[in-house]
């Protein structure tokens, strides 16, 4: 992506944004790409990574999707529900479990990562796993233990393919 300023169009009427956030667009634009302008914990994101948020041709990704998860965690009415405790993964987990790199969780460190995450996931009534199919479309899948259920929440309905969601339960 270029160097350019993003544009704001301010005659949309989809959203008209207020003083506040423009003038946090405004700095977010005269950044570097390389800034890290959102650090919460492990996670982090550049200018790059939040450009996503204020370009309509391009797609949520990993970096943005995970500091909100991080927000949402921080929140205590996100973790205990009335239906019972929620788990919010990242999808930098999510990812390593549905992907190509499961072949790396049976070298040393797979008893280690599969035990902890087994651990945590049974520790919670549900476990929300968000699935990235890379810059394309993005849903949700929720393994419901106490209805001993896997539900899967996507805008698009049955009909994507959804070859992450055999990996994250089979294995």
């Amino acid at each position: 992506m270029s160097d350019e300023p993003l544009s704001i169009d301010s005659t949309s009427n989809e959203y008209l944004i207020n003083a506040d956030e423009l003038s946090t667009v405004q700095y977010i634009n005269s950044t570097s790409q390389d800034k890290v302008l959102v650090d919460i914990g492990f996670y982090t994101a550049t200018k790059k990574d939040l450009e996503c948020l204020l370009n309509s041709e391009m797609f949520l990704n990993d970096s943005v999707m995970n500091a909100y998860i991080r927000i949402l965690k921080a929140q205590p009415s996100i973790n205990e529900r009335e239906d019972g405790y929620a788990y919010l993964e990242t999808t930098y987990n999510a990812n390593m479990i549905c992907g190509d790199t499961i072949t790396s969780l049976r070298n040393k460190e797979e008893g280690n990562f599969r035990l902890y995450r087994t651990s945590t996931y049974l520790n919670n009534d549900m476990v929300f796993f968000p699935i990235n199919i890379k810059d394309c479309h993005w849903y949700l899948v929720v393994i419901n233990g106490r209805k001993g259920v896997v539900q899967v929440l996507d805008s698009k309905g049955t009909a994507t393919r959804r070859p992450q969601l055999h990996q994250l339960v089979i294995h």
